[in-house]
């Protein structure tokens, strides 16, 4: 492949994947476009608004579960006298030492298990995002007119993911059937350009490979976001051991009535925030902490200002240029085009 075709892949791809994250910025410098994107962060309310809404829901599911260990205590209190539930102190201590560090154990592993699936719902965003850059940057060494449909299919694709895909998850609507439909026309696009010897070959195969893996990671963010990470049986188990394990302290015996509430109302305080932290966890595109389109938002303004901007034209004597002749009905290239049929 010429050096002037092999440098401006590159630099078109360290321009878009510096944007997702998968470079440093000191990159674009050398770029086609010369982008330098700012390192300000502007403190709107805006940007406040989701960590206010965390902390809100946060606060909530804290109190709620507080409020009935409370009031549980207060009940409990009225139907058992004292002094019953203060001589039974010695059998409930090792029953509630047992079940409570299983149920810690049990709730260790649930957490464990949300968190990882919000890390890789983010994973595979930003490999979404990686592969629509590299995509986008292949599309340079097309002819025409794959490269043209190709590139707007591309632009449509990472547009309607963040303007209509993204809210439809957040709401857990199913309507992603036009960009199924997207994928497809940009393989058969693919499929219908004619590459001719190994350097075309591998571009082509290349940009069907990256078309493939497009094709999964947004599989599995659809997948991550219709039915989370956790099993409905997980919440019941976790129900029903944060009421055994108010139910013990309950049934536990203080002279000091306050000193026993209060202590009952933390172990409430304990067990909502990990319930909120699960909750926010195990649907990683709903909520205010849910995962971003940011990385595709970026690719998507990428595609347009290269657009806008009209780069500059270069001698696309691309892939198989070496070939000066070629007999009839074979392919060949020439300067400014991709590719060409002779005869």
């Amino acid at each position: 492949m010429p050096v002037n075709v092999v440098n401006r892949i590159a630099n078109f791809r360290a321009d878009a994947l510096s944007i997702v994250g998968y470079g440093e910025y000191s990159i674009i410098e050398h770029s086609l476009f010369k982008y330098q994107p700012s390192n300000k962060v502007l403190m709107t309310p805006q940007n406040f608004s989701p960590a206010i809404l965390m902390l809100g829901a946060g606060a909530l599911t804290v109190a709620a579960v507080t409020a009935v260990a409370m009031a549980g205590q207060l009940v409990m209190a009225r139907l058992i006298p004292l002094h019953r539930r203060c001589a039974h102190n010695h059998v409930l201590g090792p029953a509630s030492s047992a079940a409570s560090t299983i149920y810690a154990v049990l709730l260790a592993f649930i957490a464990s298990t949300a968190w990882t699936s919000y890390n890789q719902a983010r994973s595979i965003v930003g490999q979404e995002a990686a592969q629509l850059a590299d995509l986008y940057s292949d599309t340079e060494a097309l002819p025409e007119p794959a490269r043209s449909q190709i590139t707007a299919n591309l632009r449509i694709y990472a547009r309607d993911a963040v303007e209509d895909e993204w809210p439809a998850m957040a709401e857990k609507q199913e309507s992603y059937l036009a960009r199924w439909r997207v994928l497809n026309r940009i393989r058969t696009d693919l499929l219908r350009v004619e590459p001719v010897g190994p350097a075309a070959t591998y571009v082509v195969g290349e940009m069907l490979r990256l078309l493939t893996g497009l094709y999964d990671a947004r599989r599995l963010r659809l997948s991550i976001a219709s039915h989370g990470s956790l099993h409905p049986l997980v919440w019941s188990v976790v129900l029903l051991g944060g009421v055994v394990i108010f139910i013990f302290c309950w049934l536990f015996g203080a002279e000091e009535g306050r000193l026993h509430l209060t202590s009952t109302g933390l172990v409430g305080v304990c067990l909502g925030l990990v319930v909120y932290l699960i909750v926010g966890l195990n649907h990683p595109f709903r909520g205010p902490g849910a995962v971003t389109a940011k990385p595709l938002k970026s690719i998507a303004e990428f595609m347009d200002r290269t657009i806008t901007e009209s780069p500059p034209q270069v001698n696309r004597t691309t892939i198989g240029s070496e070939n000066k002749t070629a007999p009839s009905g074979t392919v060949s290239m020439t300067p400014g085009r991709a590719f060409e049929v002779r005869g």
